[in-house]
């Protein structure tokens, strides 16, 4: 009963450790890819056609990623 005990103990132990290790992932990319254009406007200034797609993405869904480095 104790083998039984401690082996299931050992399996939750060992099964912890490596759901954390396996989240552990670095990845660094140092190379640029492109500078990129943009322009600060107000938002009376943006197009109708941009505003309108700006409220459409607004009511869409929303998906928050956390990514802890």
């Amino acid at each position: 009963m104790k083998d039984k005990k401690r082996k299931y103990i050992l399996m939750i132990i060992l099964l912890g450790v490596l759901m954390l290790l396996s989240g552990c992932v670095r990845k660094e990319c140092d190379e640029k890819v492109k500078d990129l254009e943009f322009t600060v406007t107000k938002e009376e200034e943006l197009p109708e056609a941009l505003r309108q797609q700006i409220e459409e993405k607004k009511e869409g869904d929303f998906l928050w990623v956390f990514l802890f480095l």
